[in-house]
């Protein structure tokens, strides 16, 4: 009797770190929408809210389908090489990923009316898509399999485009909601890993190094920088007095 109210309690502790999980991330979110919802000026609003719900739907009825099909596509591999292989396609998401765009500081030539290109980087939105693949085929709920597909298609693919219009509006050196921002993840992912202390630890280490110790050192680093001068320069035209 003790087991199971042990058990029990165990198991409404992770439901509620769950639900805290998910409300993190609803307002993360919610603060991206919110601090990307400027206009570009490519496109009209009107014509990317038609094609993102167009998008939405037709996503929703193929991965809905798709859903007890992909459950069965890695049968025959075990779970530690799908496991192995998911992490191996998010670290190749990160490398490839392109921090010029999530900067702000690439512009794509669309015109108006026609579907923008996607600018978050081909190969890391590849990469990423099979990490979730290989991952909901451990999962048997169609259900849980459509959400998890659905929130990766958003964070990955959607998400580049709001994160690069947040970088234009709202920089990181002088606005506080990209940290709320990653706060806010942080947060959500330390819910799903509490009860792993090594895995928590290691996840804010590499945060802190990620977020903190590797810019302070390159701004630490700046003044050792020297401007080389020579003939490989481009030369500067002079005009006569």
């Amino acid at each position: 009797m003790v087991w199971l109210q042990q058990e029990l309690l165990t198991h409404k502790t992770q439901q509620n770190y769950i639900e805290a999980s998910n409300l993190f991330l609803i307002a993360a979110l919610l603060v991206a929408v919110a601090c990307g919802n400027s206009q570009p000026t490519t496109q009209d609003r009107s014509t990317k809210v038609k094609q993102r719900v167009v998008d939405s739907v037709l996503l929703s009825f193929a991965l809905r389908f798709a859903s007890s099909f992909l459950q069965s596509l890695t049968a025959s591999y075990s779970s530690d090489t799908v496991h192995r292989l998911a992490i191996l396609g998010m670290l190749w998401h990160v490398l490839a990923c392109d921090y010029s765009y999530a900067n702000g500081c690439v512009k794509t030539g669309v015109t108006s009316g026609s579907r923008p290109i996607f600018g978050g980087g081909t190969f890391s939105l590849n990469a990423a898509l099979f990490s979730t693949t290989l991952l909901v085929s451990r999962i048997y709920d169609n259900q849980t399999v459509f959400l998890f597909i659905s929130l990766s298609v958003v964070v990955f693919a959607f998400y580049s485009t709001t994160r690069h219009e947040m970088a234009k509006t709202h920089p990181a050196h002088s606005s506080v909601a990209p940290w709320l921002i990653t706060a806010l993840v942080i947060m959500a992912t330390l819910c799903l890993i509490f009860n792993n202390l090594n895995l928590a630890t290691t996840f804010l280490l590499c945060n802190l190094i990620l977020g903190g110790v590797g810019p302070f050192w390159k701004h630490s680093l700046q003044h050792f920088q020297v401007l080389l001068n020579g003939p490989w320069d481009v030369a500067q035209i002079v005009p006569l007095a």
